[in-house]
């Protein structure tokens, strides 16, 4: 199966690969010289995930899911932009055919990171209280555990998105991940 895995950002991860074999990286920078033409900076990255799912022949795809941290302080400002990445990727998506959760799977930070091995904070970094810190710490175990993998990583917009494709294939290895049974339905009450 061949896989894209995103990490939305003005600087978006990129991971494609067939699940089984080892996946390519890169990133996709977005324009910010005019930082009230938010419009042309989701067009930009509409039209680079179409390329990169049409090129790749992309069958799923497993994107970053927003994710806002009470520890952090976002504006407005960044949550309508994360909000518009996601938009933007919905409609490339639709326009190369990858339709709702049959192709598409929005995955919470913490759960790829804990299917990757790399979400175990140490207690001191924990303690700092720091979400910078704690970030830094989780950016660099994604980006070593990456090596550890034999992949090479660029920077740690790549690393994420290695990072998700991993997960992604866990995920697809188990079957469709989006039609499950219900928690429940195994068990006649």
């Amino acid at each position: 199966m061949r896989a894209l895995a995103l990490d939305p950002a003005t600087i978006t991860g990129f991971a494609f690969g067939i699940f089984g074999e080892r996946p390519r990286s890169g990133t996709i920078r977005l324009p910010t010289v005019d930082p009230d033409d938010v419009g042309h900076r989701f067009s930009v990255l509409e039209g680079a995930v179409r390329d990169q799912i049409s090129g790749n022949k992309a069958e799923k795809l497993i994107i970053e899911d927003i994710y806002l941290n009470p520890m952090n302080k976002f504006s407005p400002r960044q949550d309508f932009l994360l909000k518009g990445y996601r938009a933007a990727i919905i409609m490339a998506a639709h326009k190369c055919g990858l339709h709702g959760k049959r192709d598409c799977v929005w995955v919470y930070p913490g759960s790829w990171r804990k299917t990757f091995g790399t979400s175990h904070v140490p207690k001191e970094v924990r303690d700092s209280k720091k979400s910078d810190a704690i970030r830094k710490y989780l950016k660099t175990a994604a980006f070593e555990r990456c090596r550890e993998l034999g992949w090479d990583p660029r920077n740690e917009d790549e690393s994420d998105a290695l990072g998700l494709w991993s997960h992604g294939e866990t995920l697809f290895s188990q079957g469709d991940s989006n039609e499950r049974m219900p928690l429940f339905a195994a068990t006649p009450l």
